[in-house]
Order: C-alpha cells, then structure tokens, then sequence
C-alpha cells in the first residue's frame, strides 16, 4: 500500500467509534451554525408578527400588513442583533461541544450523541439569550415599552432552535464522517488489489 494512504487514518477505531479530528469538528460546529441561521430568521419573524397582533388595528387586511412590518422589523433587528451573538455563541460553545464530543467518543449509539448535543445546544441557547438581553438592557435601558412584546417569549424558540442546531451540526458531521470512512476504505480496497 502507498505511503500515503498509510499515513491516511481515521479517528474512529472499534473502541472509539465516534472519535473525531479538529477539522470533522469544525464542520460540524459551522454547520450548527449555519443550520441554526434560516431558524433564527423564521423566529423572529413569527416573534414580531406575534407582537404585532397585539396592537389595535382597524381591519383584517391592517393586521395582516401590521404583521407583515413588524415581522420584517424583528428580522432586520435580529439580523443586526442576532448575527453576532450566533458568532459569540459559536465561538464561546465550540470548546464545551468539542469537550462534551470527545467525552462521548466511545458511546456508539447516534441517539444518545444527538440527545445530548441537542441539550448543550439549548442550555447555549439560553445562556446566549440571557446574555443578549442583558447586554441589550444595558444599551438601550429599558427603552420604549411596546404592546405585546414582553409577552412573547422569545428566549425559548430561541434556545430550541440553538438545540435542535446544535444536534443537527453533529448528525451531519457524524454522517459525513462515515462517508470519509467509507470512502478511505473503498480506495485502500482498490489500491490493494492492483498492488
């Protein structure tokens, strides 16, 4: 066998079988990330249309486009808002996950890898969202009161949708390394046989 496809290894052996290598995490962390951004966009959305139901409005078709503003609203202040702290968080909980996946490792089943990812994403989640708001309430004080919208509860689609991102990032990333795996295997097998 070449010398190159020997020094070509997986993390992975029958006593770690979900062991990883910094770039397979990575991946997965961005791609929690970025699986995490269209929910974060929908969120907000719905958080402002929410919001915007409890405003007085005059017909069916002023609720709708009172809706529609307000949704938008929330999008932008969330893309301006919400875009870093999905970096800070990124940045802050990539250790964490990268500790609680190599605390994991040797833990075969995909379920367990998935319930608990999910569960670190949600407590980042709420730790982000705490912190926001908090930072937020520095800013701006406590700003202009808005009908309605200290009843929505917006930490907790939040923090769910950090969770089911953060399970998501890792179900690829453990899918696409065992579709490295597969592959390193099927071109060993070839390399061998014409040697």
């Amino acid at each position: 066998m070449s010398a190159v496809l020997r020094g070509i290894v997986s993390p992975r052996t029958s006593g770690e079988p979900k062991a990883f290598t910094l770039a397979e995490f990575t991946r997965g962390a961005l791609l929690a990330f970025l699986v995490f951004q269209p929910m974060g966009i929908v969120i907000a959305f719905v958080s402002g249309a929410i919001v915007s139901m409890g405003l007085p409005a005059g017909s069916v078709s002023n609720i709708a486009q009172a809706s529609l503003n307000f949704g938008l609203i929330a999008v932008i202040f969330g893309a301006v808002i919400g875009l870093p702290c999905s970096i800070a968080a990124l940045v802050v909980g990539a250790p964490g996950a990268y500790v609680l996946g190599h605390l994991v490792r040797r833990v075969r089943a995909d379920g367990i890898h998935l319930l608990l990812f999910g569960l670190f994403g949600l407590v980042l989640g709420a730790i982000t969202m705490s912190a926001s708001d908090a930072v937020l309430a520095m800013i701006v004080g406590s700003g202009p009161q808005v009908p309605g919208l200290n009843d929505v509860p917006r930490d907790v689609p939040f923090s769910c949708a950090s969770g089911a991102a953060v399970a998501i990032g890792r179900l690829l990333a453990l899918r696409r390394a065992r579709k490295s795996d597969a592959l390193l295997a099927g071109i060993r097998s070839v390399v061998q046989r014409l040697e």
